[in-house]
């Protein structure tokens, strides 16, 4: 048996991941006051439509549950057949010590620097 069998090459996926990353990064989604079609906010409803976009662009069905939640699904199936993955695109408000631009997804060396790259739209950028 090979050593390598069954690992994923994440290179070829890596330009692809940092783009879509970057962008949502650059969305500030912090819960605002409710406007008419975004409860949470209308940054945080860009971003939900960001999001749910970047999903149809991977061949995904999407729907947005009236700002609230997005939904996305691939094929026909039943509920033992689907996988789910939950995640918030929302951020926490910036703070003070930044270095680097909250909302700029700066990428040094193999490091994107940014609200949202590790809670929580970084692992969803990746888990799609």
């Amino acid at each position: 048996m090979k050593k390598n069998a069954g690992k994923l090459n994440l290179d070829q996926y890596r330009e692809a991941l940092t783009g879509t990353l970057r962008e949502w990064v650059r969305i500030p989604s912090l819960k605002a006051d409710a406007v008419p079609g975004a409860p949470f906010g209308p940054e945080l409803a860009r971003m939900l439509d960001t999001a749910l976009a970047s999903c149809r662009a991977l061949g995904f069905e999407t729907r947005n549950v009236d700002g609230y939640v997005g939904e996305a699904w691939m094929g026909e199936g039943s509920d033992e057949d689907a996988l789910a993955i939950l995640a918030h695109v929302d951020v926490v408000p910036v703070g003070d010590g930044w270095t680097r631009e909250p909302f700029g997804g700066a990428v040094e060396g193999s490091t994107m620097y940014g609200r949202g790259t590790s809670d929580d739209k970084g692992p969803l950028a990746a888990a799609l």
